[in-house]
């Protein structure tokens, strides 16, 4: 047996482990923590193979849809989009868009973000991280 084969043998089994670790890496975990009032909330998503936007009841005022988007560049992209109750129905009041291609484990991908409502003069704040 050549030292290739040898080689071959012995880590390609290393390899597998190794390339299986990696895309269960891939899959990461988003939080996004919302404050309204000195309340939390906090919710947790993950990246899924189809489009899907997750939509959450930061409090009684202020809803927020954030989604993971992968455009055709390849690149991962967070958006954040935040919503006010006004006259019975819900209205844009904020949108984000965060690049996370290269963003660290357990790093603050978005910063504190602060989302105001001139009507009510209310405030929320935000930010998300990847786990």
């Amino acid at each position: 047996m050549t030292s290739f084969k040898v080689f071959i043998a012995l880590f390609s089994p290393l390899l597998l482990i190794s390339c299986t670790h990696l895309s269960a890496q891939d899959k990461s975990i988003y939080a996004c923590h919302f404050r309204y009032g000195g309340d939390w909330k906090h919710f947790e998503f993950s990246e899924t193979p189809y489009y899907e936007a997750k939509i959450f009841d930061a409090n009684y005022f202020f809803r927020a849809k954030v989604e993971i988007v992968t455009p055709p560049t390849g690149e991962k992209l967070l958006k954040v989009y935040s919503y006010a109750e006004a006259h019975g129905r819900d209205q844009l009041i904020h949108q984000a868009v965060y690049n996370v291609s290269k963003a660290p484990l357990n790093e603050n991908i978005t910063g504190e973000q602060t989302v105001y409502e001139p009507a009510t003069e209310a405030e929320m704040k935000y930010w998300c991280e990847v786990r």
